[in-house]
């Protein structure tokens, strides 16, 4: 005994047409060139992230404040893919972040030393 799809044809055509919409055409490999372009662009980033931490630590020191603070604040979680999208959006906002608060504490640095009068006495 058929059952319903394989006794009509039609139906059976419909029915492979929408296994065929479900599942979708292959998804293309990504063009190479983007895939360089975001690897280098990671790869600028993660220098720049390296440099930002660097100097929010030399900042933390001058300002007298808990070496541990803010640290938890720009940790980033490892990808899975390094040369993800997602990594990049991760690492460009975390890089951000920790530019904004460098420059932050660099300008309170600023006016911490500029108006400090006690070293000025004679």
């Amino acid at each position: 005994m058929l059952c319903g799809a394989e006794s009509d044809p039609l139906l059976s055509l419909c029915l492979r047409q929408e296994v065929v919409h479900v599942v979708g055409p292959k998804p293309r490999p990504p063009d190479p060139r983007l895939l360089e372009l975001r690897q280098q662009r990671i790869t600028e980033l993660r220098a720049r992230y390296r440099d930002l931490r660097e100097e929010l630590e030399q900042t933390k020191q001058h300002l007298m404040l808990e070496p541990q603070q803010w640290t938890a604040e720009f940790e980033l979680q490892p990808p899975a893919e390094l040369d993800s999208l997602e990594y990049l959006e991760a690492l460009e906002m975390a890089t951000f972040k920790l530019e904004t608060r460098v420059n932050f504490c660099k300008a309170h640095l600023m006016m911490v030393t500029c108006f400090d009068v006690s070293s000025k006495r004679r």
